[in-house]
């Protein structure tokens, strides 16, 4: 019996060819798929360790410097005197995990919540802004910590807020540093060359500035205390501390009460600390208070906990604690004193 459609070897071949080639390609894009989740695996898992190792070094140099700051008495400029000092003025140290620690006194900050429009607008003209950005940004503030929606000259209310896309403002003082931000304009100084405003600023009130332990920054925005003056200021306390008046008057060349703010010379209680880990894009902001003692161990307290990240883009309403922070680029990291 003859079969009209069956296949020559010939044509069944040509037909088996093309479907092998199918099948093969079938498996090579099964095969790369295979391949890319699992190097995506392996990508988190390796992501996943060096978050851990981040977690246990930020939390080994937070115990380590916990310990350190209370079994060591403050000074005009430190905690500790001599090689055991460990200085209050943002410069970097490592610890022992490898982590990189910054230590701030806050009393070598200025108090968003206590300047006035005037000492805004001097501040602002300092870090390069014109006189208009200026007059705006002081405007803003005051509108932003005004109990009232009332909008200054050059100021905002709550609806060119609203025009920008931004939170509502929260017509109180400032809870924290970083909340400045949210202050409409504000945010422009994020991505400038200068200091990042929370890394000047604090929202408690206090009465003095130690010029031992403050920025550059900070010390030229007094009245009459220009760059070059603020500067010496800067190379004397690098020699020796500035223990009172008599050795201030020389370096501002003109009597303290000519000054708008009051001079303390010693390290407050109150510390800001950050911790960048070792090989990790994040880090965190430890608000410390350390209550006298005896010359014993002094019991310490975290008032607060601020994540720092230039990656995290999230912008924080209150009760949130996200921000972002340029990470710093450390040149001269010493060792923490043994």
């Amino acid at each position: 019996m003859k079969y009209p459609y069956r296949l020559s070897l010939g044509a069944q071949a040509g037909f088996v060819l093309p479907l092998v080639l199918v099948v093969l390609a079938v498996a090579m894009l099964v095969a790369g798929h295979i391949a890319l989740q699992a190097r995506h695996a392996m990508q988190a898992v390796e992501l996943g360790r060096g978050r851990i190792a981040g977690e246990i070094s930020e939390q080994n140099s937070l115990a380590e410097m916990q310990y350190r700051l209370t079994v060591n008495s403050p000074n005009f400029a430190s905690y500790g005197k001599a090689d055991a000092a460990i200085y209050a003025d943002s410069r970097p140290y490592l610890a022992q995990s490898g982590a990189e620690l910054r230590i701030q006194d806050e009393a070598g900050l200025l108090s968003v919540n206590g300047m006035d429009s005037s000492k805004i607008h001097d501040l602002l003209i300092l870090f390069g802004r014109s006189g208009d950005v200026a007059d705006h940004l002081a405007d803003s503030l005051l509108d932003y910590r005004d109990p009232t929606d009332l909008k200054r000259l050059n100021g905002a209310a709550s609806e060119g807020y609203i025009a920008a896309g931004e939170l509502l403002p929260a017509h109180q003082l400032l809870s924290f540093s970083e909340e400045i931000y949210r202050v409409l304009g504000w945010r422009s100084l994020r991505t400038s060359d200068t200091m990042p405003p929370p890394d000047w600023l604090l929202t408690s009130a206090k009465r003095a500035l130690n010029p031992n332990t403050a920025p550059l920054e900070v010390l030229a925005a007094y009245d009459a205390i220009p760059p070059e003056l603020a500067k010496r200021i800067i190379d004397r306390r690098q020699v020796e501390a500035i223990t009172g008046a008599a050795d201030m008057v020389p370096l501002v060349a003109k009597p303290l009460e000519s000054i708008w703010l009051s001079y303390g010379f010693q390290v407050s209680a109150r510390v800001r600390l950050d911790i960048w880990p070792k090989e990790v894009r994040w880090g965190k902001r430890y608000y410390l208070e350390i209550a006298p003692g005896d010359g014993r161990e002094r019991p310490i307290a975290i008032r607060g906990v601020r994540v720092l990240s230039p990656h995290d883009k999230k912008y924080y309403s209150h009760g949130e604690t996200e921000h972002e922070i340029p990470i710093p680029t450390v040149t001269d990291s010493v060792r923490l004193p043994e």
